[in-house]
């Protein structure tokens, strides 16, 4: 009997109750209302792009550009739906390059937006790590004043713990 393989580095990712019945909804409302369907298609590549390119766990690089994304595309979409919501409006509205660019500058803001806030945080937790260690540093050099150099973890210690070169680092007494 051969045994079966199992591989553990693909990982299935089903859609659960709610992720089917969300699915089902997208696409009846997306066939309802079509013409904002495929505005929103167009409009939204950086969206897809993001989602696609941004590996990171939460997702917060596809979130921003998302969402400054379709701020961008909103006033466009809403004169789709009050003006006259058909398929013909909404290409002739996407295809126009000024409504591309207005709606692409508002993701590339939000790529912008989430590179600063990316560089910002880190260089703020950059300092604070630096300000820790500065800390730790000076409280060991408290300790191994006080305590001597027995506290610092360096010395090779015996079978029963105590420093082997205990009477050698140690500093003479004073009279």
């Amino acid at each position: 009997m051969a045994k079966k393989k199992k591989n553990s580095n693909k990982k299935k990712h089903k859609l659960g109750l709610k992720g089917q019945i969300l699915l089902c909804m997208a696409i009846i409302t997306s066939t309802i209302f079509i013409a904002s369907a495929v505005f929103l298609l167009i409009a939204m590549i950086p969206t897809f792009v993001a989602l696609i390119v941004d590996r990171s766990k939460e997702r917060l690089k596809s979130y921003t550009i998302g969402f400054l994304n379709f701020a961008g595309a909103f006033p466009f979409l809403m004169d789709i739906i009050t003006t006259e919501h058909t398929i013909d409006y909404a290409i002739i509205i996407a295809s126009q390059p000024l409504t591309i660019a207005i709606i692409y500058a508002a993701a590339a803001m939000g790529h912008l937006i989430n590179w600063a806030v990316v560089g910002i945080i880190a260089n703020i937790l950059v300092q604070k790590g630096q300000k820790r260690l500065s800390t730790i540093q000076k409280r060991q050099a408290t300790l191994k004043e006080r305590w001597g150099p027995e506290v610092t973890g360096e010395l090779d210690l015996d079978e029963d713990g105590f420093p082997l070169e205990m009477e050698a680092t140690r500093a003479p007494a004073k009279n």
